[in-house]
């Protein structure tokens, strides 16, 4: 994993799976020779493209970006190959929705456009409309302790219009009030705040969160993937949910085994309850009752990745890769953290766990 980045999750766009099967996917092809791996560190697998392709994919009418899963997208990558991110990226300037709009024409029939247009258009008139307002914010929600103390924080707040505060505050309060907490008493806590600054992943959202654009937006990127040969992979993708064949220990067993097995060792994708990252070693979010696995209502899924282990004071540990980027101030102060990569105890991360991928 030393040439695949820690990667930040901009946005709302809910696509945790779609970054999972990206890294998984460079990982691979970064410990393997030609012709199934490359040497090509620059060219990193794209998200959003792994997002649009699998659920373009798998619903073909209707299909929204958020909650895929990790294992068709890897399927989805085996049969097409990966796509360059620089590649995505550039069509889709996040500078500029204007950008996107231009870039979407060519695939967008002229009743799609003219809507995105005036989609847009109304977008612009809004937020003048709100600068030219009072900047005390009348329409705000109201703020709990915890997300008042976050704000405190926020050296860009008073810069914000009243539609953008309310947008922040909306998604701050989706968030365990730990996890605030935890960004709150953090020092140097003024620059992790890009999780929820409006990014190239928010301006996408913004315009393509209804079905239908989906398969546009999906259109689009695979012609700027076009520009470069995709080649398929041959690997073989592993899904185990845990149960009463999978259960808890005997996931820990196999994952413990291949991390200390012989090079190259791969990743593992993990679908979890987040919580424990920024709740520490008390939380317990997933329980077995019989055949049935059941989820805490605070559960909060996710998927991230296990990419290594230790043993620290006697204890084992599986290092966790997320997608929020470099800032350890979300996490738990339970937790070691090394530039957005954590360090779990196995026994309490595992209690949290509901399934495991791995590929070879």
């Amino acid at each position: 994993m030393s040439h695949v980045p820690v990667k930040t999750q901009e946005g709302d766009l809910g696509i945790c799976y779609a970054f999972v099967a990206a890294q998984m996917v460079d990982a691979y092809r970064f410990s393997h020779a030609p012709p199934e791996g490359d040497r090509d560190f620059s060219r990193l697998t794209s998200p959003l493209a792994v997002a649009t392709q699998t659920q373009t994919h798998d619903y073909n009418r209707d299909p929204i970006l958020n909650g895929g899963e990790t294992h068709r997208a890897l399927d989805v990558l085996r049969s097409s190959g990966s796509c360059d991110s620089r590649l995505v990226e550039g069509r889709f300037n996040w500078y500029s929705k204007r950008l996107v709009l231009a870039s979407m024409k060519p695939y967008l029939n002229r009743a799609a456009y003219e809507r995105a247009v005036r989609d847009y258009e109304a977008e612009q008139k809004k937020n003048e409309k709100s600068r030219a307002l009072s900047q005390t914010p009348t329409t705000v929600p109201p703020l709990d302790k915890t997300t008042r103390e976050y704000l405190k924080t926020r050296p860009d707040v008073k810069k914000m219009s009243p539609d953008e505060l309310s947008k922040l505050i909306t998604r701050l309060q989706k968030k365990d009030p730990v996890f605030l907490e935890n960004m709150s008493s953090c020092d140097g806590n003024t620059n992790v705040a890009d999780t929820f600054v409006q990014s190239f992943y928010d301006v996408v959202n913004s315009f393509f969160e209804r079905g239908e654009r989906v398969i546009e937006l999906n259109a689009a990127i695979t012609r700027s993937c076009s520009e470069k040969p995709r080649r398929p992979f041959e690997y073989k993708a592993h899904t185990l949910e845990r149960g009463a064949i999978y259960t808890r220990k005997l996931l820990q067993k196999i994952i413990n085994e291949r991390l200390s097995g012989p090079d190259p060792v791969q990743p593992f994708k993990i679908g979890f309850c987040q919580n424990i990252l920024f709740r520490g070693n008390s939380y317990r979010g997933v329980t077995n009752i019989g055949l049935t696995t059941l989820l805490a209502k605070n559960c909060q899924p996710h998927a991230a990745l296990i990419i290594g282990r230790r043993v620290k004071n006697g204890t084992c540990q599986f290092l966790v890769r997320n997608s929020w980027g470099t800032s350890c101030c979300p996490y738990s102060r339970e937790w070691d953290c090394e530039k957005g990569n954590i360090w779990v105890d196995a026994d309490s991360l595992m209690e949290n766990v509901y399934n495991v991928s791995y590929l070879e």
